[in-house]
């Protein structure tokens, strides 16, 4: 295999781009004042642009700026006396790991730099032999001394970096059509040696990385040091395991609210075994018949987990269902509440899920002439709720002949949630040891601890928390069983589906198996405890951005005794009148996505902005506070590091 790695040299190899870095030393050197430096530079800079925008050629570029500085060969010498601080941090040690694992690969830098500069450097700090730097040649002369700089048709600049690659390859003699040439840079024209070049993978690296269309046209973009050499490696081994791996624990930061993110771990394990199962059996995971020894044994191991992740007793029943938590929505009022017995139920409706819960049970009980009060639902928003629990409004009494009380223990759209599980502070005293309590967990479902003997029911879909789309997991007591009246179709009955072992109709087995893998990273990574700790810091580092250094420019409305840790909801403001502002949003949304964050848009029922940082959520090594909006109006990405 021919391997060719080709570094850019400004902004890359280097912080700052290397003629202006030379002229500003050089200005810096005479004899002017801090005023007159600071214009001459803020001249530069603007023909800088000038030139990479297209405006003016960059021969014309180099003249004008040249022309401002005039450096001569001795401030050029001087310059070179000290360059220690020029080299981004940490490149010595990514080209010298790429030398040692990758003995075979030629390293080249293209740059349109000044030669006289770049070559030096590359040399003395990276120890790349000048025959293999490709760069601007500038002739530079002693002080008064009259010369011409840049010649018309230099040649780095007629040729282009495409061609120069072109010229490299040639003379190396990597022809094959199985060659790797890897280009590195934070510039189009770097990218373009693939576009329109014989490079075969393009990275966009740079610290600071200000072009939009690098991002597009890179295969891989990175702004930070400790990101490139897996990159590289995983390029040169051919392990694209390996390097999706590093693209999706450092790049991409899912804030969806469901699917979720999942584990990469339990990811690879799934990708490793999907041709044949335990790498024993000769077929995948998703043939095996939901009859046979090996599902069998899946869907034990699956209760088994649970239930220890849980501390779940034996006299609750698990079942594995599908529909969704939509379907049991339906589910529970048919399973739990016979109005045609003059039963009720009571439903705590503070979210768009819970309300939508209560107006299914309402349409089931259709069928009998109780329906109009068989259900009591009890409305509440995230201030009345706070009114509630402060003393500050009446506290809720059942329905007569209650047998049960739902609610949704965390609202994703409206990003409430409860702090006691169940909250039983909402009720009358007198009320409290009556009530049967449901809960919909589909959002927190093993984000925190809770006791499971303090609930009739609980449910939860596996899209956000334990897996992948298609599973839902009911807990429910086993003396509820045989309660739902003969006519309900059989796979919403409880009772059917816990006979038949949720095995009534061929369940979602490739669900469940991810289900299982699942509880066996989270009890590896500490169990529900360590979910707890783990989306406490999560959720806090964004709130507490919002409510300080941010407020300028984020507000979060709900109250902070029922803020969800799960999904955080907030809107951008105007500075001026301290309104929400639809336009920001839209930008802040725009640029996230292209910084990797992606997921961010507010549910299309409310609008602004929603982090949905779920269990698997991967946070550790990087981004949690994810956004700020300067004083411009300009919304502008930031990264901040968070340790575990």
């Amino acid at each position: 295999m021919q391997k060719l790695l080709v570094f850019d040299f400004d902004s890359t190899l280097i912080k700052d781009e290397s003629l202006v870095s030379l002229l500003k030393f050089t200005l810096e050197s005479k004899k002017l004042s801090e005023q007159q430096v600071k214009d001459a530079l803020a001249e530069i800079e603007e023909i800088t642009l000038q030139g990479i925008a297209g405006k003016i050629s960059m021969v014309e570029s180099y003249k004008k700026r040249l022309a401002i500085a005039n450096p001569s060969k001795h401030s050029v010498e001087q310059y070179l006396q000290d360059i220690d601080h020029l080299p981004t941090q940490g490149m010595v040690d990514v080209i010298q790991k790429v030398r040692t694992e990758f003995p075979d690969v030629s390293i080249h830098v293209i740059s349109q730099g000044p030669r006289i500069v770049v070559a030096p450097i590359c040399e003395k700090v990276f120890s790349i032999s000048p025959k293999n730097v490709h760069a601007v040649d500038l002739y530079i002369g002693n002080e008064n001394e009259a010369f011409e700089y840049i010649a018309e048709d230099e040649p780095m600049l007629k040729r282009g970096k495409s061609n120069t690659l072109a010229q490299i390859a040639d003379q190396e003699g990597i022809t094959s059509p199985k060659r790797q040439i890897v280009v590195v840079g934070d510039g189009v024209s770097d990218m373009k040696m693939k576009i329109n070049g014989i490079a075969t993978a393009a990275i966009g690296f740079g610290l600071h990385l200000q072009f939009p269309e690098t991002k597009k046209l890179a295969d891989y973009y990175v702004t930070k040091i400790e990101q490139l050499y897996p990159i590289l490696e995983g390029i040169f081994d051919k392990e694209k395991i390996k390097l999706d791996k590093h693209i999706r624990d450092h790049q991409v930061y899912n804030f969806f609210a469901g699917p979720a993110t999942m584990p990469t771990s339990v990811l690879q394990h799934v990708n490793e075994e999907l041709l044949n199962y335990e790498h024993r059996l000769g077929y995948s995971v998703l043939e095996m018949s939901h009859r046979s020894k090996d599902f069998d044994d899946i869907i034990g191991s699956t209760v088994s987990n649970l239930r220890h992740i849980l501390n779940i007793p034996q006299d609750y029943e698990i079942l594995f269902m599908q529909g969704g938590s939509t379907l049991q929505f339906s589910a529970v009022p048919l399973n739990l509440c016979r109005p045609d017995l003059k039963q009720s139920c009571d439903y705590l409706s503070t979210g768009i899920w819970s309300k939508k819960s209560a107006e299914e049970a309402t349409k089931c009980f259709g069928y009998s002439e109780n329906a109009s009060t068989a259900v009591k639902v009890h409305s509440l928003n995230a201030e009345q709720i706070v009114q509630v629990i402060n003393g500050e409004k009446p506290l809720l009494r059942l329905s007569e002949n209650s047998q049960f009380v739902y609610y949704c223990d965390n609202e994703t759209v409206n990003g409430i949630e409860f702090q006691t599980v169940p909250p039983e502070e909402l009720f009358h005293p007198d009320d409290r040891q009556r009530v049967r309590w449901v809960c919909d967990m589909s959002s927190n479902f093993l984000t925190r601890s809770f006791d499971i003997s303090k609930f009739d029911l609980v449910y939860s879909c596996a899209q956000k928390n334990f897996g992948v789309a298609g599973l839902t997991v009911v807990i429910l007591k086993k003396s509820l069983l045989g309660k739902a009246p003969s006519w309900i179709p059989s796979l919403l009955d409880y009772k059917v589906l816990a006979d038949g072992s949720s095995l009534q109709n061929t369940p979602t087995t490739f669900s469940i198996y991810v289900a299982d893998l699942v509880f066996e990273w989270m009890k590896q990574e500490g169990g529900v405890e360590e979910m707890s700790k783990r989306s406490e810091q999560k959720s806090n580092a964004i709130y507490d951005y919002v409510d300080g250094e941010g407020s300028d420019f984020y507000v979060n409305s709900v109250p902070k005794q029922v803020r969800s840790r799960i999904n955080i909801v907030y809107q951008i403001i105007a500075r001026k009148d301290k309104k929400e502002n639809l336009d920001l949003e839209k930008q802040f949304v725009k640029e996230a996505t292209e910084q990797g964050l992606i997921g961010l848009e507010g549910h299309r029922a409310v609008g602004g902005v929603r982090a949905s940082c779920y269990s698997m959520f991967f946070y550790s090594t990087n981004t949690i506070r994810c956004l700020t909006v300067k004083s411009s109006g300009r919304v502008t990405c930031v990264h901040e590091r968070i340790q575990k």
